[in-house]
């Protein structure tokens, strides 16, 4: 299957509700709480979607598994066209038991687990740290659900969300003399929060450590799409990582908003 007929197959998820539940809240400081109702405390849940993997078998019929996380992708046509895995990402924290402290071994020293799910550059047929994908490749577009404004006010506010995209472009200003980011105009608003796609799974680390970069890109065909592109080489059984930018925040701030995904049959977290 050609790659443009595959992104069209890719709209026919035949998707599902999954048994996951995504929990957001926001925890808004006082400064945010006096600039108005969308910087107030936001509380967001809904389920995660599966879909259909949309790729063939071997045979030349639509293969049959469902995900929920990469949806769209089964593990196996994710490694083979793709050139991708996901597994448990190697970016640590401290373990924390049912009373919130912090873990440790007979040694006293601070029991550490990954953060979650990360995504993999992985080709079975090479050797481990051989190259997977040249520089300034693409790995995978980023797909999701394409939301309104209002939509995404609804659920967020003005608030930080973790699965959002919208495409920036710098403009140069003529009166400061300075650029600006700024919202491209026409480019859509994507929310990977209920439907899960491969690259939102991406995890962040700054720009001097992140092997991956989004990219706005348009066509006649395509119109607006962004895209994850390679910074540098990148060797198969690297994680990858991309910048989430500065606009995001900062991830360990007490008034971050809180965000998880867990199975819809426990009970919510204690936070939300």
């Amino acid at each position: 299957m050609s790659e443009v007929a595959h992104e069209h197959y890719f709209q026919n998820l035949q998707s599902k509700y999954s048994s996951y539940q995504f929990y957001y809240k926001t925890n808004p400081t006082p400064e945010q709480l006096r600039r108005g109702p969308l910087w107030g405390v936001r509380r967001f849940s809904d389920l995660l979607m599966n879909g259909r993997c949309t790729f063939n078998t071997h045979k030349g019929v639509r293969c049959g598994r469902r995900t929920v996380f990469g949806i769209g992708y089964c593990w196996q046509h994710l490694e083979d066209k793709r050139h991708l895995k996901i597994a448990p990402s190697l970016i640590k924290r401290p373990k924390m038991d049912r009373d919130g402290r912090v873990m440790q071994d007979m040694a006293g020293h601070v029991i550490r687990e990954s953060i979650g799910k990360g995504v993999f550059a992985y080709d079975k047929d090479h050797a481990a740290g051989s190259q997977v994908f040249d520089k300034d490749a693409v790995i995978m577009n980023y797909v999701g659900e394409h939301i309104t404004n209002n939509e995404a006010s609804r659920r967020y506010g003005h608030h930080n969300n973790p699965y959002t995209i919208k495409g920036t472009q710098a403009v140069f200003n003529e009166r400061t003399r300075r650029e600006e980011i700024r919202n491209i105009r026409g480019a859509p608003l994507i929310d990977s929060a209920l439907i899960r796609g491969v690259t939102a799974l991406i995890n962040h680390k700054p720009h001097q450590e992140a092997n991956c970069r989004f990219s706005s890109e348009h066509s006649e065909r395509e119109g607006w799409v962004y895209k994850i592109r390679a910074n540098r080489p990148i060797l198969n059984g690297e994680e990858l990582y991309v910048d989430y930018g500065d606009a995001y925040g900062n991830f360990n701030s007490p008034s971050f908003p809180k965000f998880t995904t867990q199975s819809k049959y426990t009970k919510p977290p204690d936070w939300y």
